[in-house]
C-alpha cells in the first residue's frame, strides 16, 4: 500500500505523520515528521522538521493509512 498514513514504531513514542508511505517487501519508507503530545493532559501538538525514513518492518507496531478512497 502507499499514501498518507501515521506511523506508530515499537519502543518509541510518539507518532510519525507520513505526507506519503510506502510498503516494498521487508521495509516501510516514508516521509512526514514526528508528532508528540506535551503539556497538560497531553493537550498540545509538537512537530519535528520534515525528514524521510525507512524502517523494517518489524519495527513498525501499527499504520494507520490516511484517506483512502474506496470504489465499489
Amino acid at each position: 500500500m502507499t499514501g498518507r498514513a501515521e506511523i506508530r514504531l515499537a519502543g518509541r513514542g510518539g507518532v510519525f505523520v507520513a505526507d506519503g508511505c510506502e510498503i516494498a517487501g521487508p521495509f516501510v519508507h516514508a516521509t512526514g515528521r514526528w508528532r508528540w503530545r506535551t503539556g497538560a493532559n497531553c493537550a498540545e501538538l509538537r512537530y519535528s522538521e520534515p525528514i524521510t525514513r525507512t524502517w523494517p518492518a518489524h519495527e513498525v507496531r501499527e499504520i494507520r493509512w490516511q484517506n483512502i478512497e474506496v470504489t465499489a
